[in-house]
């Protein structure tokens, strides 16, 4: 089966200073791959060059098949941006954040049909955003902002989600809950998931696959692999040590 993002040989320099080096990677449809490092190690920068907002300096990049300078089915691809804070005076409501992605692609003052109406709806639903749909997005909190920005990445029905340090900023009940629909969106709706993050036991948990990255790939397969002593001293060095507790 062809992968959904394939990446050979992939470096990436800023002003002759090597952030990516040698990254060779491949998300399979179905996968929950978690990729994880230290700051700096070239996470963002990795999702970044997935999504087609970066060339790389070298290497190949591919997506569902085609090179990534010849792709142009983007609805294909969702995105989860890191945490965004939305102005408490924006007068947006939530469903019309959702609609947006639809307005993107069908024209900025075309007036959306029912059936993208409807569209929008089950993604709130999904995303468990329905009941604030007329809410504005910047009365909710953090949590829930995430969430409906997975509803406006759902609405174009991609086939892999990228989120990007989702949980930044969300306290522990409402991580919980956001992981569990993460989960529902993999197991049950079949959405290919890549997901970078700073939280090495909720991956744990959570992943079918990790990527440790610190500017080369240091791992790429199982979590409880990756997150032995042995695997973490390799990503952050000597003194990193797992530590298992009941909280």
């Amino acid at each position: 089966m062809t992968p959904l993002v394939e990446l050979r040989g992939v470096r990436v320099n800023y002003e002759a200073v090597p952030v990516l080096e040698d990254i060779t990677l491949t998300v399979e449809r179905g996968d929950f791959l978690g990729i994880i490092g230290p700051n700096g190690g070239g996470k963002t920068t990795l999702l970044k060059i997935m999504l087609g907002l970066l060339v790389p300096s070298s290497g190949e990049v591919r997506l569902f098949g085609e090179p990534i300078e010849r792709f142009d089915a983007w609805h294909r691809l969702g995105y989860v941006p890191q945490k965004v804070v939305f102005d408490p005076t924006v007068p947006a409501t939530v469903e019309e954040v959702v609609t947006t992605a639809l307005a993107a692609r069908a024209g900025l003052f075309r007036r959306l049909s029912r059936a993208e109406r409807q569209r929008a709806m089950d993604a709130l639903i999904l995303a468990g955003m329905d009941r604030h749909r007329a809410g504005r997005i910047g009365h909710l909190s953090v949590g829930q902002q995430q969430r409906v920005l997975i509803a406006r990445a759902l609405v174009t029905g991609p086939e892999i989600l990228i989120l990007d340090e989702p949980t930044g900023g969300v306290d522990p009940e409402a991580q919980a809950s956001f992981y569990a629909l993460l989960h529902t969106l993999n197991r049950e709706q079949g959405v290919t998931l890549v997901l970078v993050s700073h939280e090495l036991a909720v991956v744990a948990r959570a992943v079918t696959k990790v990527a440790c990255l610190n500017r080369r790939m240091v791992f790429h397969g199982g979590p409880a692999e990756a997150l032995t002593d042995a695997g973490l001293a390799a990503l952050y060095g000597s003194s990193a040590r797992l530590v298992s507790h009941l909280h």
